[in-house]
């Protein structure tokens, strides 16, 4: 949005121009201009009569239509753009570069402030990001709709990712993975699902189980979507979990590759779960005091985390993913854990 010019000016005054000299000239057309329809747009304008002619005549040769010729200003060439490119948009190398060369002429035609003025001209925020990061920085430019909102439970949409915290499972030092269901319109987590290791389809069909479900020891919100959005693993591709969301008469919608603004809600809820915990799963965090204990050990931190042990979905009714427990606060000398909702 444009800034608003100050009180005092000045203004771009092109609109009213163009709107005064189409006046003038639908007069002319109709035989009924004067010269004092001319001097009472220029002493609007503050500028010479000679000026508002000067005006009717660029209308003339641009069908009608006032068109202001711009300053001349310094133009990139194809060489320049090859420079860019080979430098990967570092401009102050490629100008530096254009000089030895003497494409920029002797002496050069144009400084370094110039040339950077020109670039940030010609192109765009997203044409340098890519001479810079490539196709994928591009990217983080484009422009896209919003979706629309609807109700509650229309879309849903699903995604596994590695939470940003190390447990200690049967000894052994990993991060956990959790599997989670969107709830497009609210963006709040329907149903989730952490195992110890890469997920998989028993992962995703506990998640769907515990969006599905509500009261009782679940989350409040939840039900059964009328669609839901995943993407092209493997896992969210299989026939059981196809299966399984064409019982409840559920479609599944494949999204297509290298589309992440697609599923825009469950890629922007997997920031804050790589720097929080989920207040469902209770973590002993260890002091400074048993920390400094364990700097000596190389198993000292695993012995203060927590540990996740999950099982099969068929071994038990009210499976969600996983049991988290932790360490008593007498083996860690940490205090106990606040208590949270049950996992």
């Amino acid at each position: 949005m444009p800034a608003t010019p100050p009180p005092d000016g000045p203004y771009d005054t092109t609109s009213l121009r163009n709107a005064a000299v189409r006046r003038l000239l639908r007069l002319r057309d109709a035989n009924r201009l004067t010269h004092h329809h001319v001097r009472v747009v220029a002493e609007a304008f503050t500028v010479h009569w000679r000026t508002v002619r000067r005006w009717m005549d660029n209308a003339d040769a641009h069908d009608g239509t006032y068109t202001p010729q711009g300053r001349s200003h310094f133009s990139l060439t194809f060489a320049m753009h090859d420079a860019l490119a080979r430098w990967h948009g570092n401009v102050t190398a490629a100008y530096r570069e254009l000089a030895t060369d003497g494409l920029l002429g002797s002496p050069p035609c144009a400084s370094l402030p110039t040339f950077h003025r020109a670039v940030n001209r010609e192109l765009n925020p997203g044409q340098r990001a890519a001479l810079r990061g490539g196709e994928k920085a591009r990217r983080c430019h484009d422009v896209h709709r919003l979706r629309p909102h609807g109700n509650r439970n229309d879309v849903w949409e699903t995604d596994h990712v590695e939470a940003s915290v190390w447990v200690n499972v049967d000894g052994r030092r990993s991060k956990p993975w959790i599997t989670w269901f969107i709830d497009h319109t609210t963006c709040v987590i329907c149903g989730l699902a952490i195992t110890p290791h890469t997920p998989s389809r028993e992962a995703i069909l506990a998640a769907a189980r515990d969006a599905i479900l509500c009261g009782d020891h679940h989350r409040p919100f939840g039900g059964i979507p009328q669609k839901v959005r995943v993407d092209r693993g493997r896992d969210f591709l299989s026939n059981s979990v196809d299966e399984a969301f064409k019982k409840f008469g559920t479609e599944l919608i494949v999204l297509p590759p290298y589309s992440p603004h697609l599923r825009a809600p469950s890629n922007h809820s997997t920031p804050p779960s790589s720097t929080c915990s989920s207040k469902a799963c209770p973590v002993t965090h260890t002091p400074p005091q048993a920390a400094a204990t364990n700097a000596a050990s190389p198993c000292g931190a695993l012995k203060n985390s927590s540990t996740t042990k999950c099982s099969s979905p068929s071994s038990s009714t009210g499976w969600r993913g996983g049991t988290t427990t932790t360490p008593s606060p007498a083996s860690t000398g940490a205090p106990p854990p606040r208590p949270g909702k049950p996992t």
